[in-house]
């Protein structure tokens, strides 16, 4: 999936597409006035006849015939339908959210029904595709517009879920006969357990047929899923929904035991990972399909209170990032368990903790030499102990400074190989009172550099020898890049951590981010403001060579 923010006043927009590793150029969304514009224009033409005949041209000047409907409607309000497909679901205002599930219900009747000339008109088949290439841009482009289309029309305020099973239906008979041109599996909860999903949260929701939807959301709860890439990114939300909207669906069925059981296992969920599930996706699952005052797991959790109330902590943020080191199977899917030696990785079976073992043995004995440190700095410098247990602790954790910010400062979504050649800087002030772990430092400074540009200063940060860098940061990545399949389903960086107050010692990782979170999570120009939980945005690093942030190098 691909998405960017572009900001008109107040609002963002993020673009957001489905099968995409890396957003092209090109796809920009127009100026919000004149999507505005095209959506009072709609409001009338939503109420006029369709047109029958109205005879169009290609871009060269030859008759094409007439015209689709879809295609007339695409090339009077091309600001609206550009929108409706292009933007993250999340993101569509309200106001114009009928319009813009109208658009996307022609843009799926157009893709569907008009022959390919007319699609090349309107830019939706490019005039080098042609044949297979020709078909795939139309299966592709209809199934981001049925998905998104599903989604709008699942939300509280339109809520037509015998709808959206209709066009969830059709895209999952779409994915099946692609993968059987191209030679894939035509399972989709194995081959695209993202469409799999929307596809049984709405035959759930839809109440049409329980009995098969029992079937299909235990499916998703009791079989894992194959590829790594996507067991690492659909657990979670996968998991838990599967097992939310069967409670459900059971107690519809009369096993109102059963759901109990679901039930409590949601609470004590939800309560443990209150963040996990955006709040979005929460407001909707507990406002629709049931009345929220009576669901038995929202009434358990609090209700409303518990919702606004919602926080992460340090031990939240760390449930998020349990998954296996050697196959990435996650929680809640199953249950890994910590290394007992470094108390930092995670494996789901004593199999992939031995298969491991030749990667993580390095790290593993340099990070329990250093809790041992702590131990025995405790017996006669408590307060020096525990700074340094703190910062082991929080330089390896998983928090947004760790891993959300690096992420949108060093650009990897438009250029995933700047964690290769930029490094991310950032000057850390210990908070020894701090109640939650994930405060207990913060972030002074921040930055992104050309690692070439900072050389110098960066050995002098970790006390190497003159041109001992390269060497060093190659041994980091090729430790965190070995292993079966583990360079292929992330993207690295380097974060330099390092502080001017005494006793914290400067620190350097090569950090991973799953490629499909990179592909999932917009870009976000302002990630300085998430930087700290509690406290002010990071300000500028300044090095003593005087070399410039590179940051803006990229253009998003």
């Amino acid at each position: 999936m691909s998405s960017e923010s572009l900001t008109k006043q107040t609002r963002t927009f993020r673009i957001y597409l489905d099968g995409l590793d890396k957003l092209p150029e090109h796809l920009k969304i127009s100026d919000y006035s004149l999507i505005e514009q095209d959506a009072d224009i709609a409001l009338g033409t939503m109420k006029e006849s369709v047109p029958k005949n109205v005879h169009g041209r290609s871009q060269k000047g030859q008759d094409i015939g007439i015209l689709h409907p879809g295609i007339v409607y695409i090339t009077t309000h091309k600001h609206l339908f550009n929108f409706a497909y292009l933007c993250q679901t999340d993101d569509v205002p309200s106001e114009i959210l009928p319009q813009v599930i109208w658009a996307l219900e022609w843009n799926v009747l157009a893709l569907g029904e008009a022959p390919d000339e007319q699609l090349r008109s309107v830019g939706h088949i490019l005039p080098h595709q042609h044949g297979e290439v020709a078909r795939f841009a139309r299966y592709f482009m209809s199934l981001n517009s049925r998905r998104k289309l599903c989604a709008h029309i699942l939300k509280p305020e339109i809520d037509r879920p015998i709808e959206a099973l209709r066009h969830m239906r059709a895209a999952i008979q779409a994915d099946r006969e692609q993968a059987e041109r191209v030679g894939k599996t035509t399972d989709t909860w194995q081959g695209n357990p993202g469409l799999h999903i929307d596809y049984v949260v709405a035959l759930a929701r839809s109440r049409t047929d329980d009995a098969e939807a029992k079937v299909a959301l235990s499916r998703i709860i009791n079989e894992p899923l194959k590829n790594p890439q996507f067991a690492s990114s659909h657990s979670a939300y996968s998991t838990v929904a599967s097992k939310f909207y069967l409670a459900r669906v059971l107690r519809r069925l009369g096993d109102t035991k059963e759901a109990q059981k679901l039930e409590s296992w949601l609470v004590t969920w939800f309560r443990k990972n209150p963040m996990t599930i955006v709040g979005k996706t929460l407001r909707m699952w507990f406002s629709t399909d049931c009345d929220p005052s009576t669901d038995p797991v929202y009434t358990r959790l609090g209700g409303d209170e518990w919702l606004k109330g919602r926080t992460t902590t340090f031990k939240t943020a760390q449930r998020q990032t349990r998954s296996c080191r050697q196959c990435s199977a996650s929680e809640p899917s199953i249950t890994v368990f910590q290394c007992s030696r470094c108390k930092y990785i995670f494996y789901c079976s004593p199999e992939c903790q031995r298969t491991h073992w030749p990667y993580h043995k390095e790290m593993c004995k340099e990070r329990a030499e250093s809790l041992k440190k702590v131990v025995e700095q405790r017996k006669v410098d408590p307060k020096a102990a525990k700074r340094s247990e703190d910062w082991i602790k929080w330089r390896d954790s998983n928090h947004v400074a760790n891993n959300v910010c690096p992420m949108h400062a060093l650009g990897l979504k438009r250029d995933p190989n700047r964690g290769a050649t930029h490094i991310f800087v950032k000057n850390v002030e210990h908070v020894p009172d701090a109640a939650d772990l994930l405060n207990r430092f913060v972030v002074v400074q921040a930055g992104v550099f050309k690692i070439s540009d900072v050389q110098p200063d960066v050995e002098g940060i970790l006390g190497l020898n003159k041109n001992e860098l390269p060497e060093f940061m190659a041994e980091i990545s090729a430790e965190f890049d070995a292993g079966p399949g583990k360079h292929n389903d992330r993207v690295g960086f380097f974060d330099l951590m390092f502080s001017h107050q005494p006793g914290v010692q400067a620190y350097i990782g090569y950090m991973g981010i799953a490629k499909t979170r990179l592909a999932h999570v917009p870009y976000d120009p302002d990630w300085r403001a998430m930087m700290n939980k509690n406290g002010n945005p990071p300000e500028a690093i300044q090095f003593v060579s005087g070399k410039k942030d590179a940051e803006h190098g990229i253009t998003f």
